[in-house]
């Protein structure tokens, strides 16, 4: 499990980065500094939703676990549209204002 420990680190590096920008981004109201954050909002989404999809799948003799899956996932997945639609929204606002000054 070495490699899933590096592929868990080198993710959260990333994240990290991200986020940082975000911030900044926010912070000066720049939105190009926003982008990377939203690109990958919307990566993890649908992962997320992948992941939903194949698990499902590979349990679909059991109606309890698909159920709960099911119920969990979907909900995990429209938090993270909730967030995204966030940041999306304000990426697009700074996006208007640079465009009109």
């Amino acid at each position: 499990l070495p490699d899933l420990a590096l592929a868990q680190t080198v993710t959260t590096a990333i994240d990290m980065v991200t986020i940082l920008m975000l911030l900044f981004g926010a912070w000066k109201e720049r939105a190009g500094w926003l982008l990377p954050k939203v690109l990958l909002m919307m990566c993890g989404v649908m992962h997320t939703l992948l992941i939903v999809v194949m698990w499902i799948v590979s349990i679909k003799h059991d109606a309890v676990h698909t159920t709960s899956v099911l119920l969990v996932g979907a909900l995990t997945i429209a938090l993270s549209l909730y967030f995204w639609v966030i940041v999306y929204s304000y990426y697009r606002l700074l996006e208007e204002r640079r465009v009109v000054h």
